[in-house]
C-alpha cells in the first residue's frame, strides 16, 4: 500500500482514538506513512465522504480530528475504485487529444490534493489508461 490508494479497514477493527467504537468497513485514502518504533508500518487514513457523513456524533467530539485516523497495515485492505466507465466511439485524433487534456489536468491535481480531488484524480487516471488502451489496439 501507499499514498493515495483507497482501502477499507477489515472488519472487527477498533477505532484506536475512540476505543468503544468499531470501524471495519470505513473506506478513506492514505495520505502518509511510517514505521513505529518496533517497525509496524501505520498510515494516516484520510476517510472519505460517505465515512464522515455517517460516522457517529460521539466520535466526532471526542476531541480529536475526525477526518483521520493512524492505523496499522493488517488493519487495512487495498480496494480498487470501481469506477463505470462508459464505452464511447471515438476517433484516435480525438482519443489522443482528450490524453493530452487529461495529462495536463492531472499535473494540475497534482500538489496537495484534497479527498475530492484524489478521487477525481483516480478517475483521470483510468480514464487516461483507458484511452491509452484504446490507441493501442
Amino acid at each position: 500500500m501507499k499514498k493515495n490508494d483507497k482501502i477499507r479497514v477489515k472488519n472487527g477493527v477498533k477505532d484506536p482514538d475512540f476505543s468503544g467504537c468499531t470501524i471495519g468497513g470505513w473506506t478513506g485514502i492514505i495520505t502518509s506513512s511510517w514505521k513505529d518504533e518496533s517497525g509496524e508500518k501505520l498510515y494516516l487514513i484520510k476517510w472519505d465522504e460517505e465515512v464522515l457523513k455517517n460516522m457517529p456524533d460521539n466520535q466526532k467530539s471526542n476531541g480529536l480530528s475526525d477526518d483521520e485516523c493512524a492505523l496499522y497495515e493488517q488493519d487495512l485492505e487495498k480496494i480498487e475504485n470501481k469506477v463505470p466507465i462508459k464505452t464511447i466511439n471515438i476517433s484516435q485524433e480525438e482519443a489522443e487529444l482528450m490524453i493530452s487534456l487529461l495529462k495536463n489536468c492531472r499535473k494540475d491535481l497534482n500538489d496537495d490534493r484534497t479527498n475530492k480531488e484524489t478521487e477525481v484524480f483516480y478517475e483521470w487516471n483510468v480514464l487516461v489508461s483507458q484511452l491509452e488502451k484504446k490507441i493501442m489496439q
